[in-house]
């Protein structure tokens, strides 16, 4: 059975995120769908959630898609001792975050999508130096199906 259209999308997404260059974290990260947790070994990552779906029928039959898309980035802060500490793990947090997004909005989902967008984002910052930052943005996706069927 081939792919629905929400999983081509987001297999779009993913191939986005894994090329190479996008970021300035010195190593491409490791993309996934829904990791949680990584080892130190495994960071830099990017985890892809797939969260909530709205779906209303149009007025020529099909259906309109929502898909609320979370994207976490992942890294261990390099430790920077002294009073620069802090900003070290800000500067890197909105560096990231910039990244994040314009690497997210540039997907190319051809006619897959009506519509890809950054709705938002969040930061976990580390109590040290030696734990991971995470930076989340959340993106809106629409998209397309025919009615009551997601494969077309």
């Amino acid at each position: 059975m081939p792919d629905t259209i929400r999983k081509r999308n987001l297999d779009t997404l993913k191939a986005r995120l894994e090329e190479s260059n996008l970021f300035t974290w010195g190593v491409d990260p490791s993309v996934n769908f829904g990791k949680v947790t990584y080892k130190k070994t495994e960071l830099p990552a990017i985890s892809i959630f797939a969260r909530s779906e709205s779906t209303s029928r149009t007025d020529y039959g099909t259906d309109s898609n929502a898909l609320i898309i979370d994207i976490g980035a992942v890294m261990l802060v390099p430790r920077v001792d002294g009073d620069g500490a802090k900003e070290n793990v800000f500067d890197l947090s909105e560096l990231t975050r910039g990244e994040l997004i314009s690497a997210a909005v540039t997907a190319n989902f051809g006619d897959l999508a009506n519509k890809f967008e950054y709705t938002g984002s969040d930061v976990e910052y580390p109590a040290d130096e030696d734990q991971a930052l995470v930076v989340n943005i959340t993106c809106l996706l629409e998209y397309e199906t025919a009615y009551n069927n997601p494969y077309e």
